[in-house]
């Protein structure tokens, strides 16, 4: 079976490309974000809040079936459910709702976390075990910080978890850079913007990737 390609394209948005083509896409960005936008197609978008640097659905190519609830769907082979959780440390007063979308790809279990912006409980740790792939926030500001997201990747204990929202070259967000969380994180590789994975060459322990330089 062919691998599935993974592709990060900055801020919070990813391709994930199946064995057999379809691709699942992830909160959109808009030129707020970046003066230049990616030339990029999904068939599946997921939406895990409805603000200007997350739902930009036109940037796509075609015509993808929008996710952006929590209720567990199952398109073209693609598994989709969602956890819902807040964008702020004040239970959505100040900046809304947010969900951390599962999505399962080949056997693959990634996992999305949108723009988080607390610690998890318990109960939610409880539904994200057996992640394969995390994607988490690490910028501060208006999602967790590197920090906290250290801290959940320890103890979600991932097979790989990967720094997103963060501030690069050409990130127009003020938002921190990648730097502190890896000098917090200590043990980490740089992989390039896009990764061919499958179950067999998952790492066995947690490995903290960078898809981008700084």
């Amino acid at each position: 079976m062919p691998d599935t390609i993974f592709t990060y394209y900055k801020h919070a948005l990813f391709t994930i490309e199946s064995s057999t083509g379809i691709r699942v896409g992830t909160d959109p960005y808009d030129r707020s974000i970046k003066r230049i936008l990616p030339d990029v197609g999904a068939d599946i978008v997921t939406v895990s809040h409805h603000h200007f640097d997350h739902e930009n659905i036109s940037l796509f190519k075609g015509k993808p079936v929008v996710v952006d609830s929590t209720e567990g769907r199952s398109i073209s082979g693609v598994s989709i459910s969602g956890i819902s959780t807040f964008h702020d440390e004040e239970g959505g007063r100040l900046r809304g709702k947010n969900i951390i979308f599962r999505i399962i790809v080949d056997g693959i279990t990634f996992t999305h976390f949108g723009d988080l912006g607390h610690d998890l409980d318990r109960e939610q740790i409880g539904k994200l075990e057996g992640i394969d792939v995390m994607m988490i926030p690490i910028g501060g500001k208006y999602t967790i910080d590197a920090a906290i997201a250290l801290k959940l990747i320890s103890k979600i204990e991932p097979k790989v978890a990967i720094p997103m929202h963060y501030k690069s070259s050409d990130t127009l967000l003020d938002v921190d850079t990648v730097d502190n969380f890896i000098r917090m994180a200590g043990n980490y590789k740089f992989v390039g913007p896009s990764v061919s994975i499958s179950r067999e060459t998952l790492p066995s322990g947690t490995e903290v990737w960078v898809m981008e330089p700084g």
